[in-house]
């Protein structure tokens, strides 16, 4: 699909009907890559666009901002030098320390509106330039507890996850909910945040607020997919178990893409 050639040329006065798909595949495969804790196929080229703070249509296409996304597959490309024993824990330690301050240049960066302003306009309107800021946020919070997640004797436990588990809860609560909300875009975010929630914590009691809000909706598709997860994960955590979503998958054979 010469990917890596029309990402290169995509820019914000030349959106081509064909850098749609384009977009969408390196939506994909970031998040797909996240999946199966490896490096996207494209890694290369989103760490090319960062460094020269290029864009891909990301932003536009499901929401979060394109650096975000970028430093997503940064992320995954860690986890998988991490997987594959590449890395001593003190590089380790230093690689997530340096993600994390470019995750921090993104949020300073960023034009953002009053964060409290709320995505539903007084007049019953969406506010799109709100909507994808607080979309934004929300990818942001799961990119840093993913980034945690690596950290050597990581523990959900840990004040600062659950800061960063809270955070990301209330970024959330300012997404509409329903069948007509947003939070079947979110599916991905949703995963990473339930993968750290301990029992009786505020996630867990929202998202079960947010699966009842979407009804039928609620079960199906890749939320339906993610909701089925986290609930044997939570369940199985109830027991003294100890593994992960992935393990979950793996368990049952599964091999869903989450987005």
């Amino acid at each position: 699909m010469d990917l890596t050639q029309c990402l290169q040329h995509i820019s914000q006065s030349n959106h081509s009907p064909l850098s749609v798909s384009m977009t969408l595949t390196a939506w994909i495969d970031i998040l797909g890559a996240t999946m199966l804790g490896r490096a996207p196929q494209f890694a290369d080229t989103y760490r090319e666009k960062h460094l020269s703070n290029g864009i891909s249509g990301l932003r536009e296409l499901m929401g979060c901002d394109d650096r975000v996304m970028y430093l997503i597959s940064e992320i995954a490309c860690l986890e998988a030098l991490k997987n594959d024993g590449m890395l001593s824990d003190i590089d380790l330690c230093d690689h997530v320390k340096s993600l994390a301050h470019q995750i921090d240049l993104t949020e300073s960066s960023l034009d953002q509106p009053v964060p409290t302003a709320p995505v539903i306009t007084a007049n019953g309107q969406i506010d799109t330039r709100q909507l994808t800021n607080t979309t934004t946020d929300a990818f942001r919070f799961a990119a840093r507890i993913y980034l945690c997640s690596l950290v050597p004797g990581f523990d959900r436990h840990q004040p600062q996850v659950i800061e960063l588990l809270n955070k990301l809860t209330h970024c959330l609560e300012s997404i509409p909910a329903g069948p007509d909300g947003f939070d079947r875009s979110l599916v991905w975010v949703y995963l990473i945040g339930g993968s750290v929630a301990t029992p009786g914590s505020l996630f867990m009691r929202f998202f079960k607020s947010r699966c009842l809000a979407l009804g039928e909706a609620g079960a199906c598709g890749s939320f339906g997919r993610m909701a089925r997860i986290l609930d044997i994960l939570w369940g199985k955590r109830g027991s003294g178990w100890e593994g992960g979503w992935r393990d979950v998958m793996e368990g049952h054979s599964w091999d869903f893409l989450l987005i």
